[in-house]
C-alpha cells in the first residue's frame, strides 16, 4: 500500500481527502501560556493544542495508551469520546503530541470526517480512522481541550 500524504498539513494535523470537507477555515490563537489551531468546516471542528504550560497532560498513565500500526507510521495513542460506540467530540492523546479533538453534529459526520484527516508523525501519517479504539480505565481530570466540548453547530468560519 502506498504511504499517505497530506493535501494540507496544519499542526500535525494531515488533511487526506478533502472529498468530504468542501470550505474550511484554519484559525491559530493562544497566549503566553496556550496556543492552539482550529480547522472549521459545515458542522465539524478540528483542534490540536500546540503548546500549553501543561506538564503531562494526558487523561491516563501512559501504560493504558494502546497501539497501533498503518503503512510506515506506528503510534500509541488514548481515545476519549463523548459516546465511544456513537462519537461526536473524540479527544486523541497520540505519542507526545498535545491533544487533537474531533467535533461535528453527528456519528455519520463523524465517520466521514476521520476518514479525510491524519496525524503526521515523524515515521508517516496515521490516519485518524485507525486510532478507533477507546482508552481503557478512567480519566485522571477533565479533558484538556474544554473549548471543543459541544458539537459544533454549523457555518464554515469562526
Amino acid at each position: 500500500m502506498a504511504a499517505l500524504s497530506c493535501l494540507a498539513l496544519v499542526s500535525a494535523i494531515c488533511v487526506l481527502s478533502t472529498a468530504d470537507l468542501d470550505n474550511f477555515t484554519v484559525k491559530q490563537g493562544g497566549s503566553m501560556l496556550y496556543g492552539s489551531v482550529k480547522l472549521t468546516g459545515d458542522g465539524w471542528e478540528v483542534a490540536q493544542t500546540t503548546y500549553s504550560d501543561c506538564i503531562d497532560c494526558i487523561p491516563a498513565p501512559r501504560t493504558q495508551f494502546l497501539k497501533t500500526c498503518s503503512d510506515a507510521a506506528c503510534v500509541s495513542y488514548y481515545r476519549e469520546c463523548d459516546d465511544a460506540k456513537h462519537p461526536t467530540i473524540c479527544d486523541y492523546y497520540v505519542d507526545r503530541l498535545l491533544p487533537i479533538t474531533v467535533a461535528v453534529k453527528s456519528e455519520e459526520d463523524f465517520s466521514h470526517l476521520v476518514a479525510s484527516l491524519g496525524v503526521k508523525m515523524v515515521d508517516g501519517v496515521m490516519p485518524l480512522s485507525a486510532l478507533s479504539q477507546e482508552g481503557p480505565g478512567p480519566r485522571r481530570g477533565p479533558p484538556v481541550t474544554n473549548y471543543l466540548r459541544s458539537p459544533p453547530s454549523g457555518g464554515g468560519t469562526p
